[in-house]
């Protein structure tokens, strides 16, 4: 009879349900940053290149950027 590990799925149940909580918890706190980075990439996207020289990126990097969601870093 093999008892090891018997109580591990409620217990990583409880883990993942407590992580999810904490995530949806944060969402108010995170949401300036959000918004924040949304809009930032969004004025990046408009940028010419011009603008984009001078802050060192090229158009491709630009779009890159602009294109990830706004929750990604």
């Amino acid at each position: 009879e093999d008892t090891q590990g018997a109580g591990t799925a409620p217990a990583n149940r409880l883990r993942r349900w407590m992580a999810e909580a904490l995530a949806l918890a944060l969402v108010p706190i995170r949401m300036p940053t959000w918004r924040a980075r949304l809009r930032q990439r969004r004025a990046l996207e408009r940028l010419d290149e011009r603008l984009l020289r001078d802050v060192g990126i090229d158009r491709l990097t630009a779009r890159r950027e602009a294109e990830k969601p706004f929750w990604m870093r």
